[in-house]
């Protein structure tokens, strides 16, 4: 046993002495980390989508106020984004609250957007509108 531990002794000194003096060990913490890219293609920062899309993970207030609401449906039409899933949750009436403001809002812009001369079917919520479940009452 002892002989073991004497040439494992050994063999760390060996490696540590073979081990540069110059190379010191380096961290760095993931904020510090900076690569530099080498990706070159000419820059594109597109306005709004080329395509309506739904963002599937939102959180939105349920103590929102009709002017944010209406700040909100107008972000989303600069944008292309059709439909917003809030995730928050929330029950009784103060979601209820927050889906009648959200709801109004964007009746309202969508009878002064762009986006009425588009086919019923293309507009927010459909011909039919949202299903009956997401209905204010």
């Amino acid at each position: 046993m002892k002989k073991s531990a004497a040439l494992g002794s050994i063999g760390f000194v060996c490696l540590v002495a073979l081990r540069p003096s110059g190379l010191a060990a380096q961290t760095m913490s993931i904020e510090e980390y900076e690569p530099k890219s080498t990706l070159v293609v000419p820059e594109h920062h597109p306005a709004a989508a080329k395509y309506p899309f739904i963002d599937v993970h939102n959180h939105q207030d349920t103590g929102i106020t009709a002017a944010d609401a209406a700040k909100l449906v107008a972000d989303m039409d600069r944008l292309h984004m059709r439909v917003m899933v809030n995730l928050s949750g929330g029950q009784g009436p103060s979601s209820k609250r927050a889906f009648a403001i959200c709801r109004a809002a964007t009746r309202a812009a969508s009878s002064s957007s762009p986006t009425s001369t588009m086919p019923a079917s293309m507009r927010r919520g459909g011909a039919r509108g949202p299903p009956p479940s997401w209905r204010a009452t």
